[in-house]
């Protein structure tokens, strides 16, 4: 299932200067100025907020290339959630 107002996500995240994907609870990332740079990926349960901050971030990793000619070859992300963790102070 999409989360709800998809579209208007997407958009938004597009504003922040990234390209997002949204399929079978994946979202791919990569920032829109390099479109050479490895999709990042981020596999969130169902009703976990996205934060632009956290895809950005995961793209900027992504894009990184070092000067000898090294470069990332993908990134992945997944959040596994655990009801225990709602009882941390």
């Amino acid at each position: 299932m999409q989360p709800k107002n998809l579209k208007r996500l997407l958009r938004a995240l597009e504003w922040q200067g990234l390209d997002v994907t949204y399929n079978n609870r994946t979202y791919s990332v990569r920032l829109v100025n390099s479109p050479d740079a490895p999709v990042a990926e981020v596999l969130l349960p169902e009703g976990f907020p996205v934060e632009a901050k956290a895809l950005k971030q995961l793209a900027n990793l992504a894009s990184v290339r070092h000067p000898s000619g090294g470069c990332v070859c993908r990134g992945t992300v997944s959040f596994i959630l655990n009801s225990s963790w709602s009882k941390l102070p």
